[in-house]
C-alpha cells in the first residue's frame, strides 16, 4: 500500500514532539535536561520562572517559530525581486508594504520571545540544529532536479 505521505518525517517529528513533552512536562525530564546542560558548562534552566508544562515549551520554541515566519516575509521580498517578469497567481495587496510590515512585526516578535524565554529558547533552537545536518544530508540524496 503507498500512502504518499512522508512517514519517516512524520515518525521523526512525533519522536521530538514527545521529546519535548517528556523533558518539559516531567521532572525527571528536567532534571535530565537541566543535567545535560551543567555537565557541558552552562546553568540550569531556571524552570520555576515559567508557568510550567505547554506554557513552558510555547515559550522555549516561540523564537524558532517567529524566525521562520520572519523568513517567509523576506524570502516573498526576494523571490518576487529575483523573479520580477514571472506571472504570479495572486497580488500582494500594497506591495511591497504589507510585506514590510509583516517582517517588522515578526522580527519584534522574535525579539520579544528571546527576552522573554532566554535560555529556555534551547528548547526550540537545538532540535533545530540537530535537524541541518540531517536536511543537508537526506536533501542531497532527494532533492529534485532544479531544470
Amino acid at each position: 500500500m503507498q500512502l504518499n505521505s512522508p512517514v519517516c518525517s512524520l515518525v521523526a517529528q512525533a519522536c521530538v514532539s514527545l521529546l519535548l513533552i517528556v523533558g518539559v512536562g516531567t521532572e525527571a525530564g528536567r532534571d535530565a535536561i537541566d543535567s545535560v546542560l551543567t555537565g557541558i558548562g552552562l546553568q540550569a534552566l531556571p524552570w520555576n520562572q515559567y508557568e510550567g508544562g505547554f506554557e513552558t515549551l510555547v515559550a522555549g520554541t516561540a523564537p524558532v517559530f517567529w524566525l521562520f515566519f520572519l523568513l517567509t516575509g523576506v524570502s516573498s521580498l526576494v523571490l518576487r525581486r529575483r523573479d520580477q517578469g514571472r506571472q504570479r497567481p495572486f497580488t500582494t495587496p500594497l506591495y511591497p508594504l504589507v510585506p514590510l510590515i509583516f517582517i517588522s512585526v515578526c522580527g519584534y516578535m522574535l525579539y520579544v520571545s528571546v527576552a522573554y524565554a532566554r535560555a529556555l529558547c534551547l528548547l526550540g533552537i537545538v532540535p533545530l540544529l540537530v535537524g541541518i545536518p540531517l536536511f543537508l544530508i537526506r536533501g542531497a540524496k532527494h532533492a529534485p532536479d532544479s531544470h
